[in-house]
């Protein structure tokens, strides 16, 4: 995203269907955004109020009437990264940790996934 922001684009159509993780070669993977088929230039005025997306990714001021932005961009990574970050949380209380035998790996395990808050 910040490689399209500093070309003063916007995506406008950052969902989990165009947030890709992609393997670069034999032993790295790397995030890459995709389908940039609604961008823009940043500095561009809409001709309509028009909204694109999938509605939950959607920043809440264009549903006011507000143009997309970098900001809005922003709001639906930050999106994606909560429902992402949620669905390991998940995927982490439905371990049955009785099933591990090593101690430190349990209390390792534990300790990772501990609310913050």
């Amino acid at each position: 995203m910040e490689d399209i922001h500093n070309k003063k684009f916007i995506h406008r159509d950052l969902h989990s269907g165009n947030i890709l993780f992609v393997k670069s070669n034999a032993s790295k993977y790397q995030w890459q955004i995709g389908d940039l088929g609604l961008s823009q230039p940043a500095n561009n005025t809409p001709l309509n109020n028009e909204i694109y997306g999938v509605i939950p990714y959607i920043a809440p001021e264009i549903f006011n009437g507000v143009a997309f932005s970098k900001a809005s961009d922003v709001y639906s990574m930050a999106f994606y990264t909560s429902k992402a970050l949620s669905s390991l949380i998940s995927m982490y209380l439905s371990i049955d940790l009785s099933s591990i035998s090593s101690n430190s790996s349990k209390e390792y395990i534990s300790k990772a996934f501990e609310y913050d808050i």
